[in-house]
């Protein structure tokens, strides 16, 4: 049972690294946007880059972060 525990102890620590990584990606795009956005940003390819890869790497975020909360919630840590 102690083999298993450390199993998915280690798969865990390797999710949330993961989340980590993704979360510094985020925090790099947001730090490249110009804030506010306003209309006259959106005609910037530059710009509508950005926010596609704001978009698409939250999306990865949420998906992990769905991957790690589920995987806690079936492997608790033992009392």
């Amino acid at each position: 049972m102690t083999d298993l525990f450390a199993a998915q102890r280690q798969l865990l620590q390797q999710q949330i690294a993961v989340l980590q990584r993704l979360g510094a990606a985020l925090q790099y795009t947001s730090d490249r946007l110009p804030w506010p956005l306003e209309t006259r940003h959106l005609h910037d390819p530059e710009t509508a880059e950005r926010l596609a890869a704001l978009n698409d790497r939250f999306t990865k975020l949420q998906d992990q972060l769905v991957g790690a909360m589920r995987h806690a919630d079936l492997f608790p840590m033992p009392s």
